[in-house]
């Protein structure tokens, strides 16, 4: 039953991934492949709307928004707290931000993210195990 539920959502992330803005696109290209160092899903779906960018991982929301009318701020005001209620943060960048820039969009996010833990030294390579073919004399065969 649940997931019949998520098909229809589904369906709408795909297309809505199809259709991202201008920002979007540009903001994805820098997000995508772990290149921050976590995973983001892109036009994720959450109750009955779509996240723009979501790293489950680390409970971070990303939005890139386009103008908007007043009443639309106060719906995504309402939006923030249950995202902030599920144990969310929420980062909200105006798109003419995100195209003109990207650099510190993107170092803004890479702040609320953790710092990857440095690389463990190599360790020493033991020698490897070398097994000895031990060659068992055949038994002679009788003289007849």
């Amino acid at each position: 039953m649940k997931a019949e539920s998520r098909k229809p959502a589904k369906r709408v992330s795909a297309r809505m991934r199809k259709t991202m803005s201008e920002a979007e696109r540009a903001l994805w290209l820098r997000l995508r492949d772990q290149q921050l160092g976590v995973k983001f899903r892109r036009q994720h779906p959450f109750r009955d709307f779509e996240l723009d960018f979501v790293c489950p991982e680390q409970h971070l929301v990303i939005e890139v928004e386009g103008e908007r009318e007043p009443a639309q701020l106060a719906a995504e005001l309402a939006r923030t707290g249950m995202l902030e209620q599920a144990g969310y943060k929420v980062l909200r960048f105006e798109s003419d931000e995100v195209l003109s820039q990207i650099d510190d969009v993107v170092a803004a996010i890479a702040r609320v993210l953790p710092r990857p833990a440095p690389a463990a030294p190599a360790a020493v390579a033991a020698a490897p195990v070398v097994k000895e073919r031990y060659r068992t004399k055949k038994a002679a065969a009788p003289k007849e």
